[in-house]
């Protein structure tokens, strides 16, 4: 998940960027369908948009804008867990800490590795 060292990592990005000028700093998912991140200044320098395909959407506003499009890649900012293959990219990626710690007490390891032991769908999805 997130760490505090990635927050820092977006914030150097902007550290040097004259605070009179507007900017757009975005962080895509994994699978560059959402915007995991985004920073603007001043606030509403683009519209928002939530939902499927947000990064394209935040990346059109930029242009219109007429901002030069800032794209941070950063693999835990990515990370967004929406199906069970999400979770299992997470859970191959960070065993221990408290995440995985409390998905491990929870059951949820245990059962994606039984579903996928056996073929079996978990949560709906097939993973």
């Amino acid at each position: 998940m997130v760490r505090s060292s990635d927050i820092e990592l977006l914030l150097e990005q902007i550290s040097d960027h004259d605070a009179n000028l507007p900017f757009a700093l975005l962080t895509p998912s994994h699978d560059r369908m959402g915007t995991n991140a985004l920073l603007l200044s001043p606030l509403g320098v683009i519209k928002l948009g939530f939902g499927y395909d947000s990064f394209t959407y935040h990346l059109a506003q930029v242009e219109a804008a007429g901002l030069p499009p800032r794209v941070l890649e950063n693999e835990r900012i990515a990370l967004d867990i929406d199906e069970p293959k999400d979770l299992e990219r997470f859970l191959a990626a960070a065993s221990g800490g408290r995440t995985y710690e409390t998905a491990r007490k929870m059951g949820i390891v245990r059962a994606l590795e039984n579903a996928n032991r056996f073929g079996k769908s978990c949560g709906g999805w097939k993973s």
